[in-house]
């Protein structure tokens, strides 16, 4: 029974979330982009319209988008797929056809296979007023229409499904077939857990590395620089000293165990800024998958099974994200993940720790509090247990916490030098009342329940009933306190007031950037947040959960006496315990990163991300540089000017930062711009363009493209390829002549003409 339990554990909190995230990277879409829509004449008899089409991969479906001419449709077509000797076809029925959508096209695809076929449609019955159009595109990218051997500069509106292995999904393939050997080992290793724990803790830590891994690869094996992993860390860490960077703030506060490691990485083992990125993302990730994965030693076994154990290792360690965004995965943010170390350690029996292991505790909790800003919260929290509890506390649990307030005081006087008293980069500081606090209190429980709220619920009532028992949990927390008078009780209140705390401070200082201001009504409005300023609320109504349970068996326990019932109800707690171990992973894995696959798309894919590490690095050693990079489309520029293109006009774009260094950082989002058609951009005089960054149509591209560019007497001056593989959807190009040009057009590298969105980012030398 022991062995169905695990096996089954594995194959819904691991292997299926991992299948999903590999089988998503294997099936691909692409689909005519609508701009300039017009439609064919109608499909009568002895019409053909054809199309060469590229197929990337194996062919799932494709669909083509039809226009109804009247109600009363009659006649039939005949769609085929021709490639080589292979020709599929399928007759249909024009009455049957949707107007306005994507038709599916159920034709045998199966031999189809990766390489250019022909697209044809034809009439075989139907007359003028009652038969089809198609729709088509000025997006041309997929192909140009022949409409009865004449070519138009339009292209077919067509869908198409198709699997395709890359190289990314290859190497998750791989990590998946390591996750299910280190799993294999661990259930070994648990029959018999006494001397096997910290085996146990180490395969668990790896196993979770591998894990995040194939969920995202863009922060893992194919990383990409976020913000300040490249402004900040990266940059400081090559222009400054060891010494003065130890004291450079990250957004006011003092950022100290991620810059030592940074620092180690670029100044002692100097790889190039690729190789660095890499260490610098991948040691993150190792670190918080070995902090969160403490719950699996016996020193916490009386918390529970080792099933149980490592579902919460799996939850806490970020196998599965707990916020919105895969940014907390980011170098300069895997430190959030810290509160997981200083809980545990916490419940830690102080006085039987050797003294090697407590000094090592009290280094890295003192490294921990002056790494994020977050951990201020704590203050308040150990001065009132060292306050009430002053008696009960052994020497050891005094100095580790004196170590602690003393460690964040310095954060806190770092952050009041660098920020002057202001909020989050420099907003005004907004207390709220208490109103707002119970609101924002009510609406994070009620995350972990309902991770999202719609209009179909009745929301008031959602919003009061979970008010009503979160303080249900805080009178019970209050309960086991008075009456249990343990460790456990003592930290559940504590997490109770965290939560409290770090709902505070949200509002106080990020509250006008990530919503935890807006207006709202009880009865009316949702605003459930669970971006990376959410962990701290998210992780500790997890520990708090644990610590209640366990304060809930103990005090039951102890009152039954009869040791054949003591015992029968222990047997009972733990078959609970494996349900518990089912509805958490599966609560977590349903809702794992799902908004941020929608938030930051571009963040999770790399096909997507903005940023092409692998190519760009090499643009920081030069004395004129432009490098995009996440998140949405951020650019940092060194002694050169950014100006942004459109098909009417080019102008400067503003900074966010013009530094000593002669760095220029720009934040750009989306505008609707940005669904206009670009071929050609014509400046108003002659420029020295060294960097050109473009968005394709759309991702999985079957070409490259270069970039022509022409003097004022129409003389080709350069031709510039991309810089990037073809399937991508951000490309950049880089001048290495710097010969000014006064116009330049996109082609594809066989010089057909090309498109990309409007919306372009240069970067001009004015004098060399």
């Amino acid at each position: 029974m022991r062995k169905k339990i695990w096996l089954l554990f594995f194959v819904v909190g691991i292997l299926i979330p991992c299948f999903t995230y590999i089988y998503e990277g294997l099936e691909k879409r692409i689909i005519t982009k609508l701009y300039e829509l017009d439609t064919t004449s109608e499909v009568t008899k002895d019409i053909k319209i054809k199309q060469e089409i590229y197929i990337p991969g194996k062919i799932k479906k494709i669909g083509i988008m039809f226009k109804k001419i009247s109600e009363n449709n009659k006649g039939k077509i005949k769609i085929s797929l021709t490639q080589g000797k292979i020709k599929k076809e399928k007759i249909i029925d024009i009455s049957k056809i949707k107007s306005d959508v994507i038709n599916e096209i159920k034709v045998n695809i199966f031999s189809i296979k990766k390489g250019y076929a022909t697209l044809i449609i034809e009439g075989i019955e139907g007359e003028k007023g009652s038969s089809v159009s198609i729709y088509k595109s000025s997006d041309i990218s997929l192909g140009v229409i022949e409409f009865n051997n004449q070519k138009e500069n339009k292209g077919l509106i067509f869908e198409m499904e198709y699997l395709s292995i890359n190289r990314t999904s290859l190497i998750q393939i791989i990590f998946m077939f390591l996750v299910v050997i280190c799993y294999l080992y661990i259930y070994k290793l648990s029959k018999k857990i006494n001397g096997n724990d910290k085996k146990i803790y180490l395969l668990t830590s790896i196993m979770i590395f591998f894990i995040i891994n194939i969920k995202a690869p863009i922060i893992s094996f194919n990383p990409e620089p976020y913000v300040e992993t490249l402004t900040n860390f990266l940059f400081f860490g090559i222009k400054k000293s060891f010494w003065e960077n130890l004291f450079i703030p990250d957004i006011g506060y003092l950022p100290l165990f991620q810059r030592i490691i940074g620092l180690i990485i670029i100044k002692v083992f100097r790889f190039n800024l690729k190789l660095t990125v890499y260490l610098m993302q991948n040691i993150g990730i190792l670190i918080v998958s070995f902090m969160g994965s403490l719950f699996v030693l016996n020193n916490f076994k009386k918390y529970g099974e080792v099933l149980f154990r490592l579902c919460i290792a799996l939850i806490l360690s970020g196998s599965i994200t707990l916020t919105s965004s895969v940014e907390i995965y980011y170098f300069f943010n895997f430190f959030y993940y810290g509160i997981v170390v200083l809980i545990y350690t916490s419940l830690l029996n102080f006085k039987n720790l050797k003294r090697k292991n407590y000094i090592f505790l009290i280094i890295f909790g003192f490294l921990i509090n002056l790494s994020k800003s977050y951990f201020i919260v704590l203050v308040p929290i150990l001065f009132l247990i060292l306050l009430i509890c002053h008696k009960k506390l052994i020497k050891r649990e005094k100095i580790y916490m004196y170590i602690l307030i003393i460690s964040n005081i310095i954060q806190l006087l770092f952050i009041k030098f660098h920020t002057n008293g202001k909020g989050f980069l420099g907003s005004e500081i907004k207390y709220p009342n208490i109103n707002n606090l119970l609101y924002n209190i009510s609406q994070q429980f009620i995350f972990m329940f309902f991770p999202n709220i719609t209009q179909a619920y009745n929301i008031g009532y959602i919003n009061i009933l979970f008010l009503f028992v979160w303080f249900f949990l805080f009178g019970l927390c209050i309960f086991f306190c008075i009456k249990l008078k343990n460790k456990e009780s003592l930290i559940s209140l504590s997490l109770i007031f965290m939560i409290i705390e770090v709902i505070f401070l949200n509002i106080s200082t990020t509250g006008n950037f990530f919503r935890w201001n807006v207006e709202y009504k009880w009865m009316e409005t949702t605003n459930i947040i669970n971006m990376r300023h959410s962990l701290f609320i998210i992780i500790s109504y997890i520990n708090l959960i644990i610590l209640l349970l366990y304060n809930s068996k103990f005090y039951y326990l102890q009152k039954i006496k009869n040791q054949k019932d003591r015992k029968y109800k222990k047997e009972i707690y733990k078959k609970f315990y494996i349900l518990l171990s089912f509805i958490l992973i599966i609560r977590f894995n349903s809702f794992d990163n799902n908004q941020a696959r929608n938030q930051y798309p571009n963040s999770v894919k790399n096909e997507e991300a903005v940023s092409d590490w692998s190519k760009y690095y090499k643009f920081l050693d030069e004395e004129n540089y432009l490098i995009p990079y996440e998140p949405f489309f951020m650019l940092s520029g060194g002694n050169i000017n950014i100006y942004r293109g459109t098909s009417f006009e080019i102008k400067q774009v503003n900074l966010l930062v013009n530094d000593e260094f002669g760095r220029k950082i720009n934040w750009i989002e989306k505008s609707s711009e940005q669904t206009e058609l670009l071929h050609e951009v014509i400046f108003e005089k002659e420029l020295y363009i060294k960097y050109l960054y473009a968005e394709r149509l759309r991702a999985n591209n079957n070409e490259r493209l270069k970039i022509i560019g022409y003097n004022k007497k129409d003389e080709i001056v350069f031709e510039l390829e991309q810089l990037n593989k073809k399937e991508r959807l951000f490309i950049g190009f880089k001048n290495p002549k710097f010969l000014k040009v006064k116009k330049i057009k996109f082609f594809t590298l066989n010089n057909k003409q090309a498109y990309v969105k409007s919306g372009i980012y240069i970067g001009i030398i004015e004098k060399l």
